[in-house]
């Protein structure tokens, strides 16, 4: 790719910049270290925290404007605006009296976010209560949609979903979901993540759901088509895979909904898509009191869902959490180092149990 393709200019700045900034520098953040992603920077001291990248690439240029809080996407030829409140990981935790034959397998979880320290505030609160001040912001911003990509809940509690289905009730606000590998998992609870998620899901989860499939769906909100695939147990299986590939044949400007993010080279934790991801590389499964990995690793389904996503030419972003802590990052996958996404950043939002979220803006790049 051609260095004048990757562009990340400081917001406001970016003429001036271009022209001549005595401040600029190669860097080895949002993937894009090494020759086939080297880049521009340019320092801007009004707007330190503001990073902006002009993808040319794909079917639409796209001009990626973000802060830990908020991200801007302006779209060449979109003629429309969107604005969405992206949510994930709050970790809700309520119980009654029907909670109660379960605490042997949420008794861990539960007590871990019990209370939290809220991200800016530094007070102690609770995720119930962050997640209700998240609601009213998005009331307050008046933004058209609430995106929420998993670990909402800490498990399958009828009285967590319930809650959270309710303050979501409240805002109006059409809003989608996906699970995380918590929503479903009671730690200890006999079962394959396969098994248990297909039965928590539909006993439990299915109040949080605008889709018939719990698996996979896709929601067109202006102009922009929402594919939301469940890839909570770090596999994507042959089925999503197709309907992800039918999606995305549309042709429209398109961000991808899941909850685990991929492995990247500029994110090479073990997360989906990771080529040692398996048995072996499971260091978590006696803490979580679940099975341990398949000793064969990652489904062929999963690779080529992953390689199929980074090649999509009309992928504009990937919306994401489970890692607790907001980046975005270049979409270069840690197992095909050789593609990056033409158009697309993969964001994680900051997990909402302390507070956390992100706005994102779609507009048209002219406006």
């Amino acid at each position: 790719m051609k260095r004048n393709n990757f562009l990340i200019l400081s917001l406001c700045t970016c003429i001036v910049c271009l022209v001549g900034c005595s401040e600029t520098q190669k860097t080895p953040s949002y993937g894009l270290e090494g020759k086939k992603h080297s880049a521009v920077v340019a320092a801007d001291r009004s707007h330190p925290d503001v990073k902006t990248l002009l993808l040319t690439e794909g079917k639409f240029k796209v001009n990626h404007s973000w802060t830990d809080s908020k991200a801007t996407l302006r779209i060449a030829d979109y003629g429309d605006k969107l604005k969405v409140l992206h949510l994930s990981d709050t970790h809700i935790t309520c119980s009654d009296e029907s909670d109660i034959p379960f605490q042997q397998y949420s008794k861990r979880m539960d007590s871990a976010y019990a209370t939290t320290e809220h991200y800016k505030t530094r007070k102690t609160t609770t995720p119930l209560e962050n997640f209700r001040n998240t609601m009213h912001l998005a009331q307050k911003e008046k933004v058209d949609m609430i995106i929420l990509t998993g670990d909402i809940v800490n498990n399958p509690s009828r009285t967590s979903v319930t809650a959270v289905s309710n303050e979501l009730k409240k805002t109006g606000i059409p809003y989608i979901y996906i699970a995380g590998n918590h929503d479903w998992h009671y730690e200890g609870m006999d079962g394959s993540a396969n098994e248990l998620r297909e039965y928590w899901r539909k006993k439990q989860l299915y109040p949080l759901y605008k889709s018939k499939s719990l698996s996979h769906f896709a929601v067109i909100k202006n102009g922009i088509n929402f594919i939301a695939i469940d890839n909570s147990t770090y596999q994507v299986d042959e089925q999503q895979l197709q309907f992800y590939k039918k999606q995305i044949a549309l042709g429209r400007p398109t961000v991808l909904l899941m909850h685990i993010p991929f492995s990247l080279t500029s994110l090479p934790s073990m997360l989906c898509g990771h080529p040692e991801w398996g048995a072996k590389t499971d260091r978590g499964y006696k803490t979580e009191r679940r099975q341990k990995r398949p000793e064969n690793g990652n489904l062929k389904s999963t690779m080529d869902f992953v390689k199929t996503v980074s090649s999509s030419n009309n992928l504009i972003a990937i919306l994401c959490g489970h890692k607790h802590k907001p980046r975005a990052d270049m979409v270069n996958p840690l197992a095909f180092k050789e593609i990056t996404s033409p158009s697309a950043i993969q964001y994680i939002a900051s997990a909402g149990a302390v507070g956390g979220y992100r706005i994102v803006y779609f507009e048209d790049l002219e406006n």
